[in-house]
């Protein structure tokens, strides 16, 4: 995982033609705005996504934080 990554969910991938795959995911962080530069740069170059959707999550005392409205995930979070 890479650094100042906490969580990933919500991932889906698929390819929408042949040769060109996509994903989205929702990824917490105490750092969303550097994780995401990174997650980009890794998605594209090493292995070729483009056009992604990725949701960063922060933490509760980031100012501007989201958080994840889809609660299916939170039942093996304890």
């Amino acid at each position: 995982m890479l650094d100042g990554v906490e969580d990933i969910h919500d991932f889906h991938l698929w390819a929408i033609s042949t040769g060109k795959s996509t994903l989205s995911c929702h990824i917490k962080s105490d750092t969303p705005f550097e994780t995401l530069i990174k997650i980009d740069e890794l998605c594209r170059k090493k292995y070729n996504l483009h056009h992604n959707t990725i949701q960063i999550e922060g933490f509760n005392d980031i100012k501007h934080a989201f958080k994840c409205a889809n609660d299916i995930h939170d039942w093996y979070v304890k």
